[in-house]
């Protein structure tokens, strides 16, 4: 870009080194991330990321009070995944949405007494949703002694759902990636404008066949199954204490 006021570049606006795709709604709207570097004049980078298709969030909502940002919500949900950083935050959403009255943060705590307290204060009306959502607050109370071990496997699921949307994305580049750099001439990433290096991204992703989707050929509750027999392994847990916290699959996998 170019600061036409005073005559010298604005920002700079270059694609990542690493795992993503050309900024293209078919990949987008498939699942697929954008990485981009923005330069500032005084050499300031920020790493902006795209997507068509936040995971595990079946609605994009945004703040009522600053449209710009995400629901702690859509936060949450979007946290799940298998790095423990990541629970901190959607711990910490759900906290916040309580104070605020948003009693879908009961969805997001992850500590048996949280759990226990919040739930004396859930609006009656909004229980058995927040219990189809969420098996788990079944078990409040009549087990409360059990949610400890159910939160265990519950993160575990949820951590294991991350790695089979993940795993096919990262496989298939991997093996485009090796095509590309394998062919005559390849050079990524190369300091051009972002039209050029655009191109070229967009080019290779054609020629060597990078998938738009690629869970196309995966039904969820193949991609569950997968999931589930994960948790097995890592947990020990039994079929009944998977049947306690598996949420139904338009939950898993919006």
């Amino acid at each position: 870009m170019f600061d036409l006021e005073r005559g010298v570049p604005a920002w700079g606006v270059t694609y990542r080194p690493i795992f993503g795709v050309p900024l293209e709604g078919r990949y987008l709207a498939a699942g697929w991330t954008s990485h981009l570097l923005l330069t500032e004049p005084d050499g300031t980078q920020q790493k902006i990321d795209f997507f068509g298709k936040p995971p595990r969030v079946p609605q994009v909502e945004t703040e009522a009070d600053d449209p710009d940002y995400a629901t702690r919500h859509v936060v949450a949900l979007m946290k799940r995944t298998d790095r423990d950083r990541d629970w901190q935050v959607v711990f910490g959403c759900g906290v916040q949405m309580l104070e605020r009255q948003d009693w879908r943060g009961i969805l997001h705590l992850q500590e048996p007494d949280w759990i226990v307290n919040a739930w004396t204060i859930i609006p009656p009306e909004t229980r058995t949703e927040f219990q189809r959502l969420r098996p788990l607050l079944k078990s409040v109370e009549p087990r409360p002694e059990q949610l400890r071990r159910l939160l265990l496997i519950e993160r575990s699921l949820w951590e294991a759902v991350n790695r089979t949307r993940y795993h096919p994305f990262e496989r298939v580049w991997k093996e485009f990636y090796r095509r590309w750099k394998a062919s005559p001439g390849w050079q990524w990433p190369f300091d051009a404008p972002f039209s050029s290096q655009h191109h070229t991204l967009s080019t290779a992703c054609h020629l060597f066949n990078l998938p738009a989707n690629p869970l196309a050929d995966k039904s969820r509750s193949e991609l569950l199954r997968e999931a589930q027999a994960d948790v097995v392994e890592r947990t020990a847990a039994t079929g009944d204490e998977l049947d306690a916290v598996t949420p139904p699959l338009d939950v898993l996998y919006p």
